[in-house]
């Protein structure tokens, strides 16, 4: 079945596959399990989104080139997030990474230049070499 944009998402079997050009916050419901790939590529105006429990995987760059995108509440339960998710996201400045996520992608926050604070779960420290930061700007918070 396909649900035409319910709150500017656009949500097929369970996925956010696509959003409105005008969307600035984004809610995602409950039962949502998942973002597509690249979802979120013409949400142009996007500043804030926020994830239920029930999502697990944040499809490959489905943030990117987001670059009003300054506000991520990510959820507990997550388990994956894909290479390239918030690249190009010029404005977030800090965000915390679920205990919940087993799998970190590469090169996630690449082109990230205001980012200044990472907060990351102990178990997914060894990935940070991977993220595209300059740790050298980029602090590392773990919990």
């Amino acid at each position: 079945e396909k649900d035409e944009a319910i709150n500017g998402l656009v949500i097929e079997s369970g996925t956010v596959t696509a959003c409105s050009p005008d969307l600035v916050n984004a809610v995602i419901p409950e039962g949502v399990k998942s973002i597509g790939e690249f979802a979120f590529g013409d949400g142009t105006k996007l500043e804030s989104v926020k994830t239920p429990e029930s999502m697990k995987v944040l499809g490959e760059g489905c943030f990117s080139g987001c670059e009003f995108l300054s506000s991520v509440e990510l959820s507990e339960g997550l388990l994956v997030i894909n290479d390239y998710v918030f690249s190009q996201c010029y404005s977030l400045k800090t965000i915390t990474i679920p205990k919940s996520v087993k799998y970190l992608g590469s090169y996630l926050f690449g082109y990230c230049k205001k980012l200044k604070t990472i907060k990351l779960p102990e178990h997914l420290l060894p990935k940070v070499k991977h993220l595209g930061i300059d740790t050298d700007k980029v602090k590392i918070i773990t919990y």
